[in-house]
């Protein structure tokens, strides 16, 4: 969910920004993912341990973050 007041990013308009950069040719790949979230955890599905979503419980959403320092 966003905040109140903001809008949803479009991710077209950000490639489109970001390839027009000078510094473009050096980045190498802009990887985006605009998928579904699954509702069933990796353990469930897996199993494996994880320190995510305990089995038999369902994803309620994802956090999204990222290292300004490094972008």
């Amino acid at each position: 969910m966003l905040e109140s007041g903001k809008t949803m990013p479009s991710v077209d308009a950000w490639l489109r920004e970001a390839k027009a950069d000078a510094s473009a040719a050096g980045c190498g790949m802009y990887l985006t993912h605009n998928g579904v979230v699954r509702a069933t955890p990796k353990a469930e599905v897996r199993g494996v341990e994880t320190d995510g979503v305990a089995p038999g419980h369902k994803v309620g959403g994802m956090v999204f973050g990222f290292d300004t320092q490094k972008v």
